[in-house]
């Protein structure tokens, strides 16, 4: 796995590198609050990371911390809000 984890931290520039580690040192190397997904392409490193929400979960504190973080040091980050549709509530 330290492969993948190192095209990824390739894959992003030094500003974003510089924020993930000012964070993580800011909470005692705490990933409370990170983005669920972490999505890349390694054909054009392209790297994006993405909060999945429940339709009745809102972001907390440390999430906003991040997201705020990673987008001020120009990371793509994206809020998932997952949808049920009729379907699935009828399986449930």
């Amino acid at each position: 796995h330290i492969d993948e984890v190192m095209v990824v931290s390739d894959s992003l520039v030094g500003t974003a590198v510089a924020a993930l580690c000012r964070i993580l040192c800011e909470n005692g190397a705490s990933t409370t609050g990170f983005p669920d997904l972490t999505l890349w392409r390694y054909q054009d490193r392209q790297v994006r990371f993405v909060e999945v929400k429940s339709p009745k979960d809102r972001l907390n504190e440390p999430q906003k911390v991040w997201m705020d973080a990673l987008l001020s040091a120009g990371v793509a980050v994206d809020l998932a809000k997952v949808r049920i549709t009729s379907n699935e509530a009828q399986a449930t």
